[in-house]
């Protein structure tokens, strides 16, 4: 699951480099993308999310994937 939304909010930062995106019903800005990136590549390399506090939209997008 991780790796599918992560291939998505790649995509996204290629494709959008200023505006909003919409991600799993979420409006995200280009910094919630790029923590998302950070985020999933971290949880996929390491099994958790470690110490990290998840906020706002980018919590959001987590847990509408059900990866929270």
């Amino acid at each position: 699951m991780e790796n599918k939304l992560l291939k998505k909010v790649q995509k996204a930062i290629e494709e959008n480099e200023y505006n909003m995106v919409r991600i799993s019903g979420v409006n995200c800005s280009r910094a919630d993308l790029e923590t998302l990136e950070l985020l999933l590549e971290y949880k996929i390399n390491n099994g958790s999310f470690g110490n990290f506090m998840i906020l706002g939209e980018v919590k959001q997008v987590l847990e509408n994937n059900n990866i929270l």
